[in-house]
């Protein structure tokens, strides 16, 4: 009488840990894609809110000191903000 293999969880070991590195690898990939996709975005909205400011310094008129000490004051504003958000940190 020959006896059947069985279907059960032994020699399923490699398998097993196969695929949950393949598992492992994918969710970082994605996780990775997504870190990118946000830096890229609070570079975006940097970039945007540092060119909005200098409009703005444009459309003030004279160029007076005041005006651009005040520009630079709010433009750090803008890059601690981003910073402590978890922004890329100008990346």
């Amino acid at each position: 009488m020959s006896q059947q293999p069985d279907n059960g969880s032994e020699g399923n070991a490699a398998a097993t840990a196969t695929s949950n590195l393949q598992q492992m690898i994918a969710a970082s990939l994605g996780m990775a894609s997504q870190n990118a996709v946000l830096a890229q975005q609070q570079a975006n909205i940097l970039h945007q809110a540092v060119t909005t400011l200098g409009i703005e310094q444009l459309y003030a008129g004279s160029p007076s000191s005041d005006n651009f000490d005040k520009t630079l004051e709010q433009l750090q504003k803008v890059i601690d903000l981003s910073q402590s958000s978890g922004g890329s940190g100008g990346s």
